[in-house]
């Protein structure tokens, strides 16, 4: 028992595809897998069955490259449309990349001439900020990347540019009259907040003055012989916040 395999095993159509074997060649299979399992491999029977096993893989190759043969002839017609669709796709793409180009490049000048205005505008209004043109002066510290957006009209650019400046100048009053305005300062412009700057340096002042204590802490040895100096030392040590034992 075989399998035979035409080659007119499958039939293609304009709307289908026919496979007129396939009852028979089902049946086949079946029978030819029945008695594939019922065969006792032997000494004997050992030639026969490698060729009846490469027999049954001929059969099967053939069934795989004829259903591999119509898949191409089916997919040809596919693949001509393809061509034809990705032509055309092709060129509206390339006009449209080409109007992509010129709206990017507009736009681009249109952010130029906005930061050109925003700047101006700022420098205008610095005047009127001794503190923030002495400490900080540079436009980049205010002028924010947001507002080149087209969201952000220029009006509502300068309400925001005005209400910076004017926090600004505050906090910087208010840094000057502190003992350690340059170090506030400093990590002022770095955070842009007041309270985080002041609590950056304080801790950094609590840490050295730490360090400090800890390097000029000194223990010393002292021995009294009588009560009367004891009560004295323990009550002077007590009052320069000393510590003893």
């Amino acid at each position: 028992m075989k399998l035979k395999i035409n080659d007119d095993t499958f039939i293609v159509t304009n709307n289908q595809i026919l496979f007129p074997q396939y009852e028979q060649l089902k049946i086949d299979a079946l029978e030819l897998a029945e008695n594939l399992r019922s065969i006792e491999v032997t000494e004997d029977t050992l030639k026969t069955n490698k060729k009846l096993i490469a027999g049954v893989r001929k059969a099967t190759d053939k069934l795989k490259s004829e259903l591999s043969g119509v898949r191409k002839q089916c997919l040809q017609p596919y693949d001509i449309l393809k061509v034809q669709v990705d032509e055309i796709i092709s060129i509206v793409t390339e006009a449209e990349n080409v109007v992509r180009n010129q709206t990017k490049d507009f736009e681009e000048v249109e952010r130029n001439i906005k930061q050109d205005k925003i700047i101006d505008m700022f420098n205008k209004h610095l005047n009127q900020y001794p503190l923030v043109k002495k400490y900080i002066g540079d436009e980049s510290y205010f002028v924010k990347g947001v507002y080149l957006n087209k969201t952000y009209s220029i009006n509502k650019v300068e309400e925001s540019l005005v209400k910076d400046l004017n926090s600004t100048e505050t906090d910087l009053n208010v840094m000057l009259n502190e003992p350690n305005a340059a170090e506030l300062i400093t990590e002022y412009k770095k955070v842009g907040s007041l309270a985080v700057a002041m609590q950056i340096v304080m801790s950094k002042n609590n840490d050295i003055e730490l360090v400090n204590k800890k390097i000029d802490r000194q223990v010393f040895n002292i021995k009294v012989f009588n009560k009367k100096d004891y009560e004295l030392l323990k009550n002077y040590m007590k009052e320069m916040d000393i510590e003893y034992k």
